[in-house]
C-alpha cells in the first residue's frame, strides 16, 4: 500500500511539473485581441495639431488609414533633424503641402522610444512604442505588422511570426492593402483592391538628401531593430504581395500608427 501511495504521489508531481513548465497561452499568439478595435469610429483627431486621420479596423487591430503627417516640414537633407518631416510630391520634389504624409528617419520616428523586438511566438510588445504617434496610438512592431498581413488576404500561412521568413510573401495581401488605380501608383498597380481600407500609397523614401522611388513603392517602419537596421514592410506597383525586410535607419520612410 505504501508503495502504491508513493507511485501515485510521483505521478501527480510529474504531471504538475509538466504543467508548470508550459507557459500560459496568450490569446494574441493565436490571432486574438490585439487592441480594442476602432469602436465603430472612422476618424481620429490628433490633439497636438488638429489633423484628422481616417482609421480602419482590420481584424482586431485599429490602424490609421493614412500616413502619419506630424512634425515641422523641412526640405529634405541628411541627417533629418528631430521633430521634422520630409515631404515630396509625385515628381519627387519637396512639397510643403505633404500630400502623402511625412517621411521619417527611424531615430526621429522613435522619438526617444526604445526598440521593441517582441517575442517570436507572439505579436505584442510589453511596452508599446508611442514614437511620434498621437496619444493612445503607437508605432507597430514587426509582429503587429505580421498580424495585419495575416488578416489581409487569402494566404495567412505565408506570414509566420518570425524574422527569418523575408522578401516577397503571400498572394493577394499587398493588393488588398493598396489604394486602387494609377493616379498615385504607377501602372500596373498589380492586384490593387484596397478591400481592407488600409489605402497604402507609394510614398517612396528619402535618403542622402534626396527622394527615391515615389509612385513605385511604399515603405513603412516598425519599432523592431537589428543593429543599424530596422524592419520595414514594403508594397510595390508591380507586386500583389508584401515584402518584409531590413533597411538602414538613415532612410526616411512612412509611418502608420496602430491604436493601443
Amino acid at each position: 500500500m505504501k508503495y502504491i501511495l508513493l507511485l501515485l504521489l510521483l505521478i501527480t508531481f510529474s504531471t504538475y511539473s509538466q504543467k508548470a513548465k508550459t507557459p500560459a497561452q496568450n490569446p494574441a499568439c493565436a490571432g486574438g485581441a490585439q487592441t480594442s478595435g476602432c469602436g465603430g469610429l472612422t476618424t481620429m483627431t490628433d490633439a497636438r495639431d488638429g489633423q484628422v486621420y481616417k482609421i480602419v479596423q482590420i481584424g482586431t487591430q485599429c490602424w490609421m488609414a493614412q500616413n502619419l503627417n506630424y512634425g515641422t516640414y523641412a526640405a529634405v537633407t541628411a541627417p533629418q533633424e528631430a521633430g521634422t518631416k520630409f515631404c515630396q510630391n509625385l515628381i519627387g520634389e519637396n512639397d510643403a503641402s505633404c500630400p502623402f504624409g511625412g517621411l521619417y528617419e527611424w531615430v526621429n520616428m522613435m522619438n526617444g522610444g526604445l526598440a521593441c523586438n517582441g517575442d517570436a511566438a507572439c505579436p505584442p510588445c510589453s511596452v508599446k512604442v508611442k514614437g511620434l504617434c498621437p496619444s493612445g496610438w503607437h508605432v507597430p512592431s514587426y509582429y503587429e505588422w505580421t498580424l495585419l498581413e495575416k488578416n489581409s488576404g487569402t494566404n495567412p500561412a505565408a506570414f509566420p511570426y518570425d524574422v527569418s521568413t523575408t522578401d516577397w510573401l503571400g498572394t493577394d495581401e499587398g493588393g488588398n492593402l493598396k489604394q486602387t488605380g494609377t493616379e498615385n501608383w504607377k501602372a500596373p498597380n498589380a492586384g490593387a483592391t484596397n478591400n481592407t481600407g488600409f489605402n497604402a500609397l507609394p510614398r517612396g523614401f528619402s535618403y542622402g538628401g534626396g527622394f527615391r522611388q515615389v509612385g513605385s513603392y511604399g515603405f513603412w517602419w516598425s519599432v523592431t531593430e537589428n543593429g543599424g537596421d530596422a524592419w520595414v514592410r514594403l508594397l510595390g506597383s508591380t507586386d500583389a504581395n508584401v515584402n518584409r525586410n531590413l533597411a538602414s535607419k538613415s532612410r526616411g520612410y512612412s509611418v502608420r500608427c496602430v491604436k493601443d
